[in-house]
């Protein structure tokens, strides 16, 4: 068994929900109404906002009102550990603490949606990284190169920058590399084979070498990375979404999307929030400057009731009902189930469970094609996975009275 592994019991979502950590407490009395061309589920909602949950001597999580436009997908630290900022899915930066923000990408048009940030070491500046590879700098960050307009065999889920930041690597979910700046190549797993896509990367605190991580939660070393360990082959409650290096040492900690942390090597286990309901997944880890501590990114700040969080008006003349029931959750984070109320109705439960990594998805309204499903399916796969694509995909077509079917087979075979 891997060191300080979490022991976590299946999950169960309940319309009554309490995020820990310093998030929010969320109270919801749900009243279910038919959906028609604009119904919508009537609740009555207590709503706090959210934060990236602290352990061990990571800073307090700053009280934020903000509600991102984009799913979280990445967090960066300042240098003192007195501040971060979070990113969105559509570019937009949001700065706490001793944090400056130096601008964004949100409002302005990209071409794929961003998927990760770094800092530079001075804390002066920052990149976002999109999953075309497409590389967008601020403040004291230099531009060094990108993938963006090259061809791609996958999507680019993560970037680090080096010691000095003058460069930094991408990693793709096939595993592939690619270095700029000052940044060593030092080996891929691009074109071997994997039994879950890469999710992550992490620079070691030499800039010499790197760790990849996979959703199974293996683990891959480079040039001076040790490995000290992994997940790969054991049982997940969720997959894993993130890692992080210990600051000067040698170890990593991964993070499961339900809050699960997992530490290998000098990396000390904190606390996780791992077998607790979760109004959103964990989108990433981020380490202290001391390795001390670390932070979990949820996806949202913000944890919108069921009822807030409106299902778009469907089609005409009649949808489905809806539905509220608790979900369960497999160990490829799946849910069911996706209809209740003897399988006439949609469970909003699980519309809600989706919207955050499945939004073009869920979006698409009830005039889609399939063309526009499995373009919605490759936007929004950086940050979810194949078997939580297709749940999305069958909600949507349940909900809009889709009038086609596009099987399994299909989007495992997509060339997003």
């Amino acid at each position: 068994m891997p060191p300080n592994p979490v022991a976590r019991p299946r999950r169960i979502a309940v319309i009554s929900r309490c995020l820990i950590g310093g998030a929010a407490v969320i109270v919801c009395v749900l009243c279910l109404a038919p959906m028609g061309q604009a119904g919508a589920v009537q609740v009555g909602p207590v709503s706090v906002p959210s934060a990236p949950s602290s352990f061990g001597d990571a800073h307090a999580p700053f009280a934020s009102s903000l509600e991102p436009n984009a799913p979280l997908v990445g967090m960066a630290t300042t240098p003192s550990g007195q501040g971060y900022w979070l990113v969105g899915a559509d570019g937009g930066i949001f700065a706490f603490g001793d944090a400056g923000y130096f601008g964004s990408m949100g409002g302005k048009p990209l071409n794929q949606p961003i998927v990760g940030m770094a800092a530079t070491p001075s804390g002066q500046g920052y990149w976002l990284v999109a999953s075309d590879g497409g590389i967008f700098a601020f403040g004291d960050a230099g531009y060094f190169g990108s993938m963006g307009g090259k061809p791609l065999n996958q999507p680019i889920v993560g970037m680090a920058a080096t010691l000095g930041g003058q460069g930094y690597w991408l990693v793709a979910s096939d595993g592939g590399i690619f270095a700029f700046g000052d940044a060593g190549y030092f080996g891929s797993m691009g074109g071997k084979p994997l039994n879950q896509p890469i999710v992550g990367l992490a620079a070691t605190p030499s800039g010499q070498g790197y760790w990849l991580v996979a959703s199974d939660g293996g683990i891959f070393a480079f040039g001076d990375a040790a490995f000290e360990g992994s997940l790969g082959g054991h049982r997940l409650s969720a997959p894993i979404v993130g890692m992080a290096a210990v600051p000067g040492s040698m170890g990593y900690w991964l993070v499961g999307s339900d809050g699960g942390v997992f530490a290998f090597g000098t990396a000390h286990y904190d606390g996780s929030l791992g077998g607790q309901s979760l109004g959103y997944p964990i989108a990433d880890i981020v380490a202290t400057p001391t390795g001390g501590g670390y932070w979990l990114l949820p996806t949202s700040l913000v944890r919108k009731a069921l009822g807030h969080m409106v299902l778009p008006p469907a089609s005409t003349p009649s949808v489905p009902a809806v539905c509220a029931q608790s979900l369960s959750f497999g160990q490829d984070g799946t849910f069911e189930p996706l209809t209740c109320a003897g399988d006439t109705a949609v469970n909003v439960v699980a519309w809600d469970n989706a919207a955050p990594v499945s939004p073009s998805m869920l979006s698409l309204g009830p005039q889609a094609t399939p063309n526009a499903v499995l373009a919605a399916f490759c936007t929004d796969l950086p940050h979810s996975t194949i078997p939580i694509e297709i749940e999305s995909y069958t909600l949507a077509s349940t909900y809009y009275g889709w009038q086609f079917s596009i099987p399994g087979t299909t989007f495992v075979d997509a060339n997003c």
